[in-house]
Protein backbone atom coordinates (compact mmCIF):
# COMPACT_ATOMS: atom_id res chain seq x y z
CA UNK A 1 0.00 0.00 0.00
CA UNK A 2 1.50 3.34 -0.99
CA UNK A 3 1.76 5.58 2.23
CA UNK A 4 -0.52 8.55 2.89
CA UNK A 5 3.63 10.41 2.33
CA UNK A 6 4.39 9.41 -0.51
CA UNK A 7 1.71 9.41 -2.58
CA UNK A 8 1.43 12.98 -1.38
CA UNK A 9 4.83 13.59 -3.20
CA UNK A 10 3.33 12.37 -6.26
CA UNK A 11 0.52 14.44 -7.01
CA UNK A 12 2.63 17.10 -5.54
CA UNK A 13 5.30 16.49 -8.76
CA UNK A 14 2.17 16.71 -10.62
CA UNK A 15 0.29 19.45 -9.76
CA UNK A 16 4.05 21.59 -9.84
CA UNK A 17 4.23 20.40 -13.07
CA UNK A 18 0.78 20.95 -14.66
CA UNK A 19 -0.04 24.46 -12.45
CA UNK A 20 3.12 26.09 -13.59
CA UNK A 21 1.77 26.26 -17.00
CA UNK A 22 -1.97 27.27 -15.27
CA UNK A 23 -0.36 30.29 -13.51
CA UNK A 24 1.16 31.53 -16.39
CA UNK A 25 -1.22 30.88 -18.98
CA UNK A 26 -4.01 32.14 -16.06
CA UNK A 27 -2.19 34.88 -13.86
CA UNK A 28 -4.68 37.40 -14.43
CA UNK A 29 -7.95 34.97 -14.28
CA UNK A 30 -10.84 36.43 -12.53
CA UNK A 31 -11.32 34.35 -9.57
CA UNK A 32 -14.65 36.30 -8.57
CA UNK A 33 -13.99 37.81 -5.52
CA UNK A 34 -15.13 40.59 -7.19
CA UNK A 35 -18.53 41.15 -7.58
CA UNK A 36 -18.59 44.38 -9.66
CA UNK A 37 -16.21 47.28 -10.81
CA UNK A 38 -17.02 50.43 -11.89
CA UNK A 39 -14.92 54.18 -12.62
CA UNK A 40 -14.99 57.44 -13.56
CA UNK A 41 -11.38 59.97 -14.28
CA UNK A 42 -11.36 63.25 -13.67
CA UNK A 43 -8.39 65.56 -15.51
CA UNK A 44 -7.01 68.39 -13.25
CA UNK A 45 -6.07 71.69 -14.25
CA UNK A 46 -2.46 71.42 -13.12
CA UNK A 47 -2.12 68.09 -15.92
CA UNK A 48 -3.08 65.18 -13.54
CA UNK A 49 -5.80 62.92 -14.24
CA UNK A 50 -7.41 60.75 -11.10
CA UNK A 51 -8.86 57.25 -12.08
CA UNK A 52 -11.16 55.63 -9.00
CA UNK A 53 -12.54 52.70 -8.93
CA UNK A 54 -15.01 51.53 -6.54
CA UNK A 55 -15.39 47.63 -6.29
CA UNK A 56 -17.68 45.20 -4.06
CA UNK A 57 -17.08 42.17 -3.01
CA UNK A 58 -19.38 39.67 -1.22
CA UNK A 59 -18.39 39.14 2.81
CA UNK A 60 -18.91 35.54 1.79
CA UNK A 61 -15.91 36.23 -0.45
CA UNK A 62 -13.57 37.12 2.51
CA UNK A 63 -11.83 35.79 5.29
CA UNK A 64 -12.32 36.81 8.66
CA UNK A 65 -10.88 36.39 12.45
CA UNK A 66 -12.83 37.67 15.44
CA UNK A 67 -11.36 41.22 17.67
CA UNK A 68 -13.24 42.15 20.42
CA UNK A 69 -17.04 41.88 20.00
CA UNK A 70 -16.85 42.25 15.67
CA UNK A 71 -15.75 39.74 13.02
CA UNK A 72 -12.59 41.75 11.03
CA UNK A 73 -11.16 41.56 7.35
CA UNK A 74 -8.22 43.41 6.12
CA UNK A 75 -6.82 42.97 2.30
CA UNK A 76 -4.04 44.67 0.45
CA UNK A 77 -4.35 46.01 -2.80
CA UNK A 78 -1.69 46.92 -5.45
CA UNK A 79 -3.20 48.31 -8.53
CA UNK A 80 -0.39 48.77 -11.54
CA UNK A 81 -2.38 51.15 -14.06
CA UNK A 82 -0.62 50.21 -17.86
CA UNK A 83 -1.68 52.04 -21.55
CA UNK A 84 -0.79 49.02 -23.62
CA UNK A 85 2.63 47.44 -21.65
CA UNK A 86 3.69 50.53 -20.94
CA UNK A 87 3.41 51.05 -16.82
CA UNK A 88 2.21 54.31 -16.13
CA UNK A 89 2.02 54.27 -12.29
CA UNK A 90 1.12 51.86 -9.12
CA UNK A 91 0.71 51.97 -5.82
CA UNK A 92 -0.64 49.96 -3.06
CA UNK A 93 -3.92 50.40 -0.59
CA UNK A 94 -4.59 48.72 2.68
CA UNK A 95 -7.92 48.26 3.93
CA UNK A 96 -10.00 46.46 6.10
CA UNK A 97 -13.88 46.10 6.92
CA UNK A 98 -15.74 44.13 9.74
CA UNK A 99 -19.34 43.01 10.67
CA UNK A 100 -20.77 42.38 13.71
CA UNK A 101 -22.14 38.69 13.43
CA UNK A 102 -20.40 35.37 12.19
CA UNK A 103 -23.61 34.81 9.86
CA UNK A 104 -22.74 38.02 7.58
CA UNK A 105 -18.67 36.57 7.17
CA UNK A 106 -20.54 34.12 4.80
CA UNK A 107 -23.26 35.94 3.92
CA UNK A 108 -23.02 36.36 -0.50
CA UNK A 109 -25.89 38.80 0.14
CA UNK A 110 -24.49 41.88 1.73
CA UNK A 111 -21.23 43.38 0.23
CA UNK A 112 -18.12 45.07 1.26
CA UNK A 113 -18.05 48.10 -1.07
CA UNK A 114 -14.55 50.32 -1.59
CA UNK A 115 -12.44 52.51 -3.48
CA UNK A 116 -9.08 52.68 -4.47
CA UNK A 117 -7.57 56.22 -6.52
CA UNK A 118 -4.82 56.46 -8.75
CA UNK A 119 -3.05 60.01 -10.30
CA UNK A 120 -1.21 60.27 -13.55
CA UNK A 121 -0.22 62.36 -16.23
CA UNK A 122 -2.98 63.44 -18.32
CA UNK A 123 -3.36 61.37 -21.52
CA UNK A 124 -3.31 63.19 -24.79
CA UNK A 125 -4.99 60.02 -26.40
CA UNK A 126 -8.48 60.22 -26.35
CA UNK A 127 -10.14 56.96 -26.62
CA UNK A 128 -7.55 55.08 -25.10
CA UNK A 129 -7.83 51.42 -23.32
CA UNK A 130 -6.36 51.19 -20.53
CA UNK A 131 -5.64 48.13 -17.90
CA UNK A 132 -5.51 48.19 -14.22
CA UNK A 133 -3.83 44.96 -12.92
CA UNK A 134 -5.02 44.62 -9.46
CA UNK A 135 -3.68 41.95 -6.69
CA UNK A 136 -5.67 41.90 -3.63
CA UNK A 137 -4.49 39.89 -1.18
CA UNK A 138 -6.51 38.88 2.03
CA UNK A 139 -4.04 38.88 4.90
CA UNK A 140 -6.45 37.02 6.93
CA UNK A 141 -6.78 33.61 4.74
CA UNK A 142 -3.14 34.39 3.05
CA UNK A 143 -4.77 34.37 -0.15
CA UNK A 144 -4.01 36.27 -2.91
CA UNK A 145 -6.36 37.34 -6.45
CA UNK A 146 -5.34 38.91 -9.76
CA UNK A 147 -7.48 40.66 -11.91
CA UNK A 148 -7.38 43.04 -15.05
CA UNK A 149 -9.84 46.13 -14.89
CA UNK A 150 -9.94 47.13 -18.27
CA UNK A 151 -10.37 51.08 -18.19
CA UNK A 152 -11.85 53.39 -21.40
CA UNK A 153 -11.04 56.97 -21.50
CA UNK A 154 -13.97 58.58 -22.46
CA UNK A 155 -14.02 60.62 -25.62
CA UNK A 156 -15.55 63.66 -24.03
CA UNK A 157 -14.71 63.17 -20.21
CA UNK A 158 -17.60 62.49 -19.27
CA UNK A 159 -18.59 59.25 -16.61
CA UNK A 160 -21.74 58.14 -15.14
CA UNK A 161 -21.38 56.04 -12.37
CA UNK A 162 -24.83 54.43 -10.61
CA UNK A 163 -25.99 54.83 -6.42
CA UNK A 164 -28.58 53.53 -4.50
CA UNK A 165 -29.69 55.34 -1.08
CA UNK A 166 -26.80 57.88 -1.52
CA UNK A 167 -24.05 54.63 -1.85
CA UNK A 168 -21.89 53.76 -5.21
CA UNK A 169 -23.76 50.77 -6.93
CA UNK A 170 -21.19 49.11 -8.82
CA UNK A 171 -23.30 46.15 -9.67
CA UNK A 172 -25.66 48.50 -11.37
CA UNK A 173 -28.96 46.32 -10.24
CA UNK A 174 -32.02 46.83 -8.43
CA UNK A 175 -34.51 45.15 -6.84
CA UNK A 176 -37.97 45.51 -7.61
CA UNK A 177 -39.49 44.57 -4.49
CA UNK A 178 -37.38 47.51 -2.43
CA UNK A 179 -37.39 50.30 -5.02
CA UNK A 180 -40.28 51.92 -3.44
CA UNK A 181 -38.04 52.39 -0.20
CA UNK A 182 -35.04 52.85 -2.49
CA UNK A 183 -33.43 55.83 -3.68
CA UNK A 184 -31.99 55.56 -7.27
CA UNK A 185 -29.00 58.26 -8.45
CA UNK A 186 -26.74 59.04 -11.25
CA UNK A 187 -24.08 61.26 -10.91
CA UNK A 188 -22.01 62.52 -13.64
CA UNK A 189 -18.28 63.52 -13.82
CA UNK A 190 -16.98 65.61 -16.38
CA UNK A 191 -14.35 68.09 -17.53
CA UNK A 192 -16.41 70.49 -19.23
CA UNK A 193 -15.81 73.11 -22.24
CA UNK A 194 -18.72 74.65 -23.80
CA UNK A 195 -22.03 72.39 -21.99
CA UNK A 196 -24.90 74.20 -20.83
CA UNK A 197 -26.60 71.60 -19.34
CA UNK A 198 -27.92 67.92 -19.78
CA UNK A 199 -31.24 65.80 -21.27
CA UNK A 200 -31.71 62.59 -18.73
CA UNK A 201 -33.75 59.60 -20.76
CA UNK A 202 -34.24 56.68 -19.57
CA UNK A 203 -35.34 53.27 -21.76
CA UNK A 204 -36.56 49.71 -20.91
CA UNK A 205 -35.26 46.87 -22.33
CA UNK A 206 -36.04 47.27 -25.77
CA UNK A 207 -34.26 50.27 -25.94
CA UNK A 208 -36.13 53.22 -27.62
CA UNK A 209 -39.52 51.72 -27.37
CA UNK A 210 -40.59 52.99 -23.60
CA UNK A 211 -39.12 55.99 -22.56
CA UNK A 212 -39.53 56.31 -18.90
CA UNK A 213 -37.78 59.63 -18.39
CA UNK A 214 -36.94 62.51 -20.01
CA UNK A 215 -36.09 65.49 -18.36
CA UNK A 216 -33.61 68.53 -19.02
CA UNK A 217 -31.26 70.14 -16.10
CA UNK A 218 -28.70 73.02 -16.26
CA UNK A 219 -25.00 72.57 -15.26
CA UNK A 220 -23.52 75.64 -13.35
CA UNK A 221 -19.56 74.91 -14.46
CA UNK A 222 -17.87 76.53 -12.02
CA UNK A 223 -14.72 74.68 -12.18
CA UNK A 224 -12.44 72.96 -14.47
CA UNK A 225 -14.04 69.30 -13.24
CA UNK A 226 -17.50 68.62 -11.98
CA UNK A 227 -19.72 66.37 -10.48
CA UNK A 228 -23.17 66.16 -10.27
CA UNK A 229 -26.16 64.31 -8.86
CA UNK A 230 -29.45 63.24 -10.30
CA UNK A 231 -31.92 61.49 -8.30
CA UNK A 232 -34.29 59.32 -9.94
CA UNK A 233 -37.89 58.68 -9.41
CA UNK A 234 -38.08 55.20 -8.20
CA UNK A 235 -41.77 55.08 -9.33
CA UNK A 236 -40.75 54.96 -12.32
CA UNK A 237 -39.65 51.17 -12.12
CA UNK A 238 -42.49 49.91 -9.76
CA UNK A 239 -45.56 49.40 -12.50
CA UNK A 240 -42.81 48.11 -15.39
CA UNK A 241 -41.28 44.46 -16.09
CA UNK A 242 -37.92 43.77 -14.54
CA UNK A 243 -35.19 43.65 -16.90
CA UNK A 244 -32.51 46.02 -18.43
CA UNK A 245 -32.61 49.48 -18.63
CA UNK A 246 -30.22 52.14 -20.27
CA UNK A 247 -29.56 55.79 -19.36
CA UNK A 248 -28.95 58.25 -22.00
CA UNK A 249 -27.44 61.45 -21.08
CA UNK A 250 -27.67 64.19 -24.02
CA UNK A 251 -24.64 67.21 -23.42
CA UNK A 252 -26.07 70.26 -25.21
CA UNK A 253 -24.68 74.23 -25.26
CA UNK A 254 -26.49 77.05 -24.60
CA UNK A 255 -28.41 76.93 -27.44
CA UNK A 256 -29.47 73.27 -26.70
CA UNK A 257 -27.84 71.93 -29.51
CA UNK A 258 -26.22 68.05 -29.12
CA UNK A 259 -22.30 68.25 -28.06
CA UNK A 260 -22.23 64.44 -27.26
CA UNK A 261 -23.55 61.71 -25.18
CA UNK A 262 -23.38 59.11 -22.96
CA UNK A 263 -25.02 55.60 -21.89
CA UNK A 264 -25.43 53.88 -18.99
CA UNK A 265 -27.02 50.39 -18.46
CA UNK A 266 -28.66 48.85 -15.73
CA UNK A 267 -30.69 46.06 -14.45
CA UNK A 268 -33.92 46.28 -12.31
CA UNK A 269 -34.71 42.80 -10.85
CA UNK A 270 -37.88 41.76 -9.85
CA UNK A 271 -39.06 38.33 -8.01
CA UNK A 272 -37.07 35.05 -8.23
CA UNK A 273 -39.57 34.02 -11.24
CA UNK A 274 -39.33 37.08 -13.17
CA UNK A 275 -35.21 37.14 -13.31
CA UNK A 276 -33.91 34.96 -15.55
CA UNK A 277 -30.00 34.44 -13.70
CA UNK A 278 -32.04 33.85 -10.31
CA UNK A 279 -34.41 31.26 -12.20
CA UNK A 280 -32.00 29.83 -13.55
CA UNK A 281 -29.72 29.51 -10.66
CA UNK A 282 -32.59 28.49 -8.70
CA UNK A 283 -33.22 25.25 -11.04
CA UNK A 284 -29.29 24.75 -11.20
CA UNK A 285 -29.59 24.29 -7.33
CA UNK A 286 -31.97 20.76 -8.10
CA UNK A 287 -28.98 18.83 -9.27
CA UNK A 288 -29.11 16.67 -6.08
CA UNK A 289 -32.80 15.94 -6.61
CA UNK A 290 -33.66 16.31 -10.11
CA UNK A 291 -33.05 14.77 -13.10
CA UNK A 292 -31.14 16.89 -16.44
CA UNK A 293 -34.53 16.26 -18.42
CA UNK A 294 -36.28 17.54 -15.53
CA UNK A 295 -33.70 20.48 -15.10
CA UNK A 296 -33.87 21.31 -18.94
CA UNK A 297 -37.45 21.07 -18.93
CA UNK A 298 -38.18 24.13 -15.75
CA UNK A 299 -35.25 26.21 -17.69
CA UNK A 300 -37.72 26.33 -20.72
CA UNK A 301 -40.69 27.30 -19.11
CA UNK A 302 -41.88 30.90 -20.13
CA UNK A 303 -41.66 33.61 -17.33
CA UNK A 304 -45.49 33.51 -16.53
CA UNK A 305 -45.50 29.61 -16.20
CA UNK A 306 -42.23 29.25 -14.07
CA UNK A 307 -43.73 29.62 -10.65
CA UNK A 308 -46.85 27.10 -11.25
CA UNK A 309 -44.54 24.65 -13.15
CA UNK A 310 -42.00 24.82 -10.09
CA UNK A 311 -45.18 24.12 -7.42
CA UNK A 312 -46.11 21.35 -9.91
CA UNK A 313 -42.21 20.01 -9.85
CA UNK A 314 -42.47 20.16 -5.70
CA UNK A 315 -45.90 18.64 -5.48
CA UNK A 316 -44.52 14.89 -6.54
CA UNK A 317 -42.10 15.50 -3.03
CA UNK A 318 -45.34 15.70 -1.05
CA UNK A 319 -44.61 14.92 2.60
CA UNK A 320 -46.89 12.00 2.65
CA UNK A 321 -45.07 10.42 -0.56
CA UNK A 322 -42.42 7.82 0.09
CA UNK A 323 -39.67 10.30 -0.46
CA UNK A 324 -40.52 12.37 2.72
CA UNK A 325 -38.94 15.49 1.20
CA UNK A 326 -39.89 19.29 1.65
CA UNK A 327 -38.84 22.47 -0.57
CA UNK A 328 -37.97 24.10 2.46
CA UNK A 329 -35.90 20.87 4.10
CA UNK A 330 -34.20 20.34 0.71
CA UNK A 331 -33.03 24.16 0.44
CA UNK A 332 -31.97 24.38 4.18
CA UNK A 333 -29.83 21.73 3.07
CA UNK A 334 -28.67 23.50 0.19
CA UNK A 335 -27.86 26.37 2.15
CA UNK A 336 -25.76 25.10 4.56
CA UNK A 337 -23.51 23.53 2.01
CA UNK A 338 -23.06 27.39 0.98
CA UNK A 339 -22.28 28.38 4.21
CA UNK A 340 -19.96 25.93 5.07
CA UNK A 341 -18.44 24.75 2.03
CA UNK A 342 -17.92 28.49 0.14
CA UNK A 343 -14.58 29.57 2.06
CA UNK A 344 -11.99 28.24 -0.98
CA UNK A 345 -14.32 25.62 -2.23
CA UNK A 346 -17.71 24.96 -4.63
CA UNK A 347 -20.52 25.96 -2.08
CA UNK A 348 -23.51 23.30 -3.06
CA UNK A 349 -21.67 21.98 -6.09
CA UNK A 350 -18.22 20.79 -4.31
CA UNK A 351 -17.40 17.03 -3.00
CA UNK A 352 -18.13 17.52 0.57
CA UNK A 353 -21.60 18.96 -0.39
CA UNK A 354 -22.45 15.91 -2.66
CA UNK A 355 -21.62 13.64 0.74
CA UNK A 356 -23.52 15.52 2.84
CA UNK A 357 -26.73 16.05 0.39
CA UNK A 358 -26.74 12.49 0.31
CA UNK A 359 -26.26 11.05 3.56
CA UNK A 360 -26.45 14.00 5.82
CA UNK A 361 -24.59 15.10 8.51
CA UNK A 362 -21.46 13.09 9.52
CA UNK A 363 -21.55 11.20 12.69
CA UNK A 364 -17.88 12.71 13.17
CA UNK A 365 -15.40 14.79 11.26
CA UNK A 366 -11.55 14.39 11.66
CA UNK A 367 -9.89 17.36 10.74
CA UNK A 368 -6.19 17.10 9.97
CA UNK A 369 -4.49 20.79 8.90
CA UNK A 370 -1.54 21.28 6.49
CA UNK A 371 1.82 19.65 7.47
CA UNK A 372 5.03 19.53 5.19
CA UNK A 373 4.25 17.05 3.31
CA UNK A 374 0.57 16.29 4.02
CA UNK A 375 -2.65 17.76 3.19
CA UNK A 376 -4.97 19.19 5.27
CA UNK A 377 -7.70 16.42 5.50
CA UNK A 378 -11.23 16.27 6.33
CA UNK A 379 -12.32 12.52 7.21
CA UNK A 380 -16.38 11.95 7.82
CA UNK A 381 -17.06 8.60 9.90
CA UNK A 382 -20.90 7.35 8.90
CA UNK A 383 -20.81 4.75 11.83
CA UNK A 384 -24.90 3.72 10.78
CA UNK A 385 -23.66 3.44 7.28
CA UNK A 386 -20.08 1.84 8.09
CA UNK A 387 -18.94 4.49 5.81
CA UNK A 388 -16.18 6.55 5.72
CA UNK A 389 -15.20 9.42 3.39
CA UNK A 390 -11.46 11.31 3.09
CA UNK A 391 -11.32 14.76 1.23
CA UNK A 392 -8.07 16.52 0.51
CA UNK A 393 -7.23 19.66 -0.15
CA UNK A 394 -4.84 19.27 -2.86
CA UNK A 395 -3.92 23.45 -3.55
CA UNK A 396 -4.09 24.39 -0.22
CA UNK A 397 -6.92 27.18 -0.82
CA UNK A 398 -9.49 25.27 0.30
CA UNK A 399 -11.17 23.31 -1.87
CA UNK A 400 -11.41 19.51 -0.55
CA UNK A 401 -11.74 16.78 -3.48
CA UNK A 402 -13.02 13.35 -2.35
CA UNK A 403 -9.94 11.17 -2.46
CA UNK A 404 -11.53 8.00 -1.54
CA UNK A 405 -14.55 6.51 0.38
CA UNK A 406 -13.69 3.13 2.30
CA UNK A 407 -15.85 0.74 5.00
CA UNK A 408 -15.37 1.01 8.60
Amino acid sequence: MVSRMFLSLIILANLIWAYSDFVYLTAYKDTMIFRAYDYYILKKDDGVSSLKIYYEIPHGKLFYHKENNAFINRHTIVARLYQKRQLITEKAFTKSTQVPTYEQTLSYNETHIDSIMLNFPTLELKNANLNCQVELTDQVASKTYKYVLPIKISSFDIYLNLFKNRRINPSQTYQKSTLATETLGVKIYLTPTNISGCSLIIYSEDLKKLRLLNEYFAFSIEKFSSEYFYSITPQLFVTNKAGQYQILAKFLDEKNNLLFSSTKTFEIRGSIFEDEKLYEELVNRLIYIATEKEIKKLKKVPPVARESSWRAFWAQFDPHSRLKLTEQEYFAKIRYCDENFSRGDRGYKSDRAKIYMKYGEPDYIERQPFEPYYYASEVWYYYGLGKKFIFLDLHGFGEYTLYSEQKI
